[in-house]
This record gives C-alpha cells, structure tokens and sequence, in this order.
C-alpha cells in the first residue's frame, strides 16, 4: 500500500493565523495526542511540539522519544480507560523507566483514579485534571449549571509559554473536579 503523507501541523498553524489574526488573547500550544493500542500501551498527550508530523511514527516508544526531543511535556492520559488494572503494563514500565512520561492524568471527567494520584507523588509525576472533550466544553458544562468543568490549574509565575512549561515540570499543578481540588499538599 501506498503510504499518505499529510502536515499534521497544518490545524495548529491554521488556529495560529486566526487567533493572531483576529488578535484573540489565547495562548496556544502545538501538541498532539500519541497512542497506538490503548489497553496496552495507554494513551499520552504530548505539548510543546515544534513539529507533529515528526513526531508520528509507528512505534510508540519512538513517537514518545520523538517528543521528548524536540522538548515536549508528556502526560499519560486517562490510565484507568479500557482496563482492568492501574498497574503498568510490561511497555508502560518501559516508558516509565526511559522517563518518557513527566505526568499523569488523575481525573477524567468525572472519573478519579486514586491510585495515579500515588503515582504521581511516588514517582514526582506532575498531576493533571482534564475533561476529555472531543467537543466545545460548553455542551457538556452549560453556563450557569449546577458544575464547573474539570480543569488543571497551573500555578505559572506568568502568562508566557514558559513560565507555564516550567511550572509544569516543577509539578506546580492542581486537578479541580466537581468542587475537589487534587493536588500535592505544598500547591493546596
């Protein structure tokens, strides 16, 4: 078969030109999410990308060294979703020990993974709350409801990419969910 090339950084680069365009006082942020077979290799997001499509290879450990090259920050997203156990699977273990991953995922939605918050402590893992929307938050968290949505506060010296990569590497996180906040003692 033919293989299909594509610029995977073309969706970035076109919401780059529209928030500068339209002046729109948003920061983003080129990432991309990485995952081959999810209930064994599990699911990461990578940030700070320079470039996407260099980061798409076969091979999960290459795609996550990949990142890691060009200076990415790596979470290991919702570690609980389609399995049985919160243990490491055998390439889990050896992402783990390559230092491929720098933090984990502790809420999704609304769903807790206790154990990933003793993950991340143990093993100095920065904690991440998400929703996990594959659509606007607004659908899912109406204006006025009842609930905020699940979100990361990042505890950044300053609004600037790397005031905020570093205060993720230092582990200055909070995971908020439904009215809890989650975090390590020093932050809450």
């Amino acid at each position: 078969s033919t293989p299909i090339y594509c610029d995977l950084d073309a969706t970035y680069d076109e919401a780059l030109y529209y928030v500068e365009k339209e002046e729109i006082p948003i920061m983003l942020v080129r990432g991309t999410e990485i995952w081959r077979n999810p209930s064994h290799t599990g699911e990461y997001n990578a940030f700070f990308l320079k470039d996407i499509t260099d980061v798409a290879k076969p091979d999960i450990i290459e795609s996550l060294k990949e990142a890691k090259k060009q200076g990415a920050i790596i979470i290991h997203n919702h570690p609980g979703w389609r399995r049985k156990t919160m243990d490491k699977s055998d390439i889990q273990e050896q992402i783990y020990a390559e230092k491929l991953v720098d933090g984990i995922e502790v809420i999704n939605g609304v769903t807790l993974y206790p154990k990933m918050v003793d993950r991340c402590v143990d093993e100095k893992l920065t904690i991440f709350a998400n929703t996990d929307c594959h659509r606007t938050s607004a659908q899912y968290y109406p204006r006025g409801g009842e609930v905020f949505r699940t979100m990361t506060f990042i505890l950044a010296k300053e609004c600037t990419e790397k005031a905020i990569k570093d205060a993720l590497l230092k582990r200055r996180t909070i995971g908020y969910s439904h009215t809890h906040l989650m975090g390590e003692a020093m932050w809450l």
